[in-house]
């Protein structure tokens, strides 16, 4: 969990870049271990005004996301000895300006909203207990 503090005035446009952990394009993660898999990746995010303690935003299936790393595409290569040389990947670049104010993300998909049994969240990666 990463919290932080930063000064704005309103109206607010919030602008989030998340990174999962890549080992290599593949997509899959702890390469040639026990426990080789494929990469998952998720953000859950909340701003609060410090001096109210009013929740100002917190993600849901309203907002938007462009996903510019996906692999793999082809999920049987998640066991293969070199994921490397048979997993399929796609990387798209996200426009210079997607942080700006007047930014159309119209064409980006709806962001995903997972029931919490159908994820790993735990209290032990510092998230309070659904």
């Amino acid at each position: 969990m990463e919290t932080f503090s930063f000064e704005a005035t309103y109206p607010l446009t919030s602008s989030i870049e998340a990174k999962d952990f890549k080992e290599t394009d593949s997509g899959i993660e702890y390469i040639g271990l026990g426990n080789q898999q494929m990469g998952d990746a998720g953000l859950i995010a909340q701003i609060t005004n410090e001096s109210t303690g009013n929740v100002i935003a917190a993600t849901h299936m309203g907002w938007k996301a462009l996903v510019i790393r996906r692999a793999p595409l082809n999920t049987d290569c998640e066991r293969n000895p070199d994921p490397d040389a048979t997993c399929e990947f796609e990387i798209t670049d996200a426009s210079t300006d997607w942080t700006s104010i007047g930014f159309d993300d119209s064409d980006w998909a709806s962001a995903s909203v997972w029931p919490t049994a159908k994820t790993s969240v735990t209290e032990a990666e510092g998230l309070p207990p659904a």
